[in-house]
């Protein structure tokens, strides 16, 4: 690291994020390693973050680091759908504590295809299932979680069914229909997002970030903003937005500054098809 500081230039090192990351994680790794050895040699664990050094690997093979972009692009949206597996997940749990908390599943299921699972005693078989339960929210949601990730999920519900009813089938198979589709949708729009990433990049080329935004200048008079709708405190006030006056015809120029979406990468990226079909259509 100090190799490529003397080389590069303080400036310079520190202008690409990658020698960033790479300075805050060997930075850490001394100063918390120092600490260590003069006070508590358990913190020398810390020094398993240098590790993290490995990620740099991303920066080498353009596939890598195409991968890596298109998943930090996609972290905010990601929230949206973290909101709606949060609701499934407290809806079914909340259900599952109404109607499955008086259940007991230690040892359950006796003289049936899951009473090893079930059982607390035993040596042999996988056991530990009945760990699995819905006596509060968060084995609840445990549970939930292991209907949806785990490939035995059938076995929960077979316990269940077990020593409720039938019926009670229907509660993890449409839980697990349900998330499914949300984790299916998650799936498809990832792979759009790097598909589509992986195109454009093929066709036009990388850009700088100021090519993916969006300005918009307009300019109007006062007495045309009066007839917009804006805001009250913007047209009793409309200075944060105006960045050239013109006083001697009171005219206002307003800029606006935005990310562009998929639909602006489409336009340019399909541009020279976009003009081909409008002069077939004329």
């Amino acid at each position: 690291m100090l190799l490529k500081i003397a080389a590069f230039g303080v400036a310079d090192y520190f202008h690409q994020g990658w020698n960033k990351f790479d300075f805050v994680v060997i930075a850490a790794a001394v100063v918390f390693g120092s600490i260590g050895a003069f006070l508590d040699a358990n913190l020398l664990r810390i020094l398993i973050f240098r590790s993290l050094r490995l990620l740099k690997l991303f920066q080498l093979k353009k596939s890598y680091h195409d991968v890596l972009g298109t998943v930090f692009i996609l972290m905010p949206r990601f929230a949206s759908v973290g909101v709606v597996l949060i609701i499934v997940y407290y809806f079914f749990a909340i259900i599952g504590i109404e109607v499955f908390s008086q259940y007991v599943m230690e040892d359950c299921c006796k003289n049936t295809t899951v009473e090893l699972y079930f059982a607390t005693n035993t040596s042999s078989g996988p056991g530990y299932f009945y760990l699995m339960n819905f006596h509060n929210m968060a084995n609840s949601y445990v549970t939930l979680f292991a209907l949806m990730a785990v490939n035995n999920w059938f076995i929960i519900m077979d316990g269940y069914a077990a020593v409720t009813s039938e019926f009670s089938r229907l509660f993890f198979m449409s839980f697990y229909l349900i998330t499914m589709i949300v984790l299916q949708i998650v799936v498809a729009f990832v792979l759009e997002a790097f598909i589509f990433r992986i195109q454009y990049k093929m066709k036009i080329g990388k850009e700088s970030k100021e090519d993916n935004l969006v300005r918009v200048e307009t300019t109007m008079s006062r007495m045309e903003l009066q007839y917009c709708s804006v805001p009250p405190e913007l047209s009793r006030n409309p200075q944060p937005l105006v960045y050239d006056v013109d006083s001697s015809s009171q005219k206002l120029v307003f800029r606006g500054v935005r990310w562009k979406t998929k639909f602006s990468f489409c336009l340019k990226m399909y541009a020279d098809e976009a003009k081909v079909d409008y002069k077939l259509t004329n």
